[in-house]
């Protein structure tokens, strides 16, 4: 059985999202944390809405959003998908964030509560940075985007976390080497080539008798 994905790769989920969909990664992440409790509380509400970001059935069906409280990485990616799509269709409809927030929430939450839980997310990434969680790829990565800014976090999406969430560091380290090994065969050409001179250099010359 598939395992649930960590706060930290459903964030770095949550931000291919973002770019997919042009909603900012700080709200999908936010929106996240009201509603489940950043995942520790995934189930079915009073009013029939499932999954981590609660959608009820006829928005799910509308926005192919997996209507389960399955908890597996392909199952809250798809849920990602969905809730940045749902948002970003508010977002042009009601022209503010704040809107658009208070529309998805029916009401039940702001774009300030949004925020907060945003930055208690970042929190809570660098207090499990400290215990070492991976900086690498697979289900402990690290979002791409924690530590910055709601703004940072649309404006950079490029970032050094989301380099080593890419596997940077391995494609880096394979450029290393070729180059190292380019280097060794180099000198090697230099070595043969210079060693038959060497000996024609040293070899005495054989006397002409007359």
């Amino acid at each position: 059985m598939a395992s649930a994905p960590t706060q930290y790769r459903r964030n770095y989920l949550s931000l291919q999202s973002s770019k997919k969909y042009g909603v900012p990664v700080a709200y999908l992440i936010g929106i996240e944390g009201i509603e489940t409790a950043f995942g520790t509380n995934v189930s079915t509400s009073s009013a029939g809405a499932m999954g981590y970001f609660q959608f009820v059935k006829g928005t799910a069906n509308e926005y192919s959003y997996p209507y389960t409280n399955e908890k597996t990485e392909p199952v809250y990616a798809a849920q990602s998908d969905a809730a940045a799509h749902y948002l970003s269709v508010l977002y042009r409809e009601k022209k503010s964030w704040a809107a658009a927030i208070a529309a998805y929430s029916g009401g039940g939450y702001t774009l300030a509560d949004v925020e907060s839980k945003w930055q208690e997310s970042q929190k809570a990434y660098l207090h499990e940075r400290e215990r070492g969680k991976s900086f690498l790829g697979g289900a402990g990565s690290v979002p791409g985007e924690v530590g910055k800014t709601i703004e940072n976090a649309v404006k950079l999406p490029g970032s050094i976390l989301e380099w080593l969430n890419s596997g940077g560091p391995v494609k880096l380290g394979l450029d290393l080497l070729l180059v190292l090994a380019g280097l060794a065969l180099l000198v090697y050409g230099v070595i043969v080539a210079v060693r038959p001179r060497e000996r024609a250099i040293s070899m005495p010359r054989a006397s002409v008798k007359v």
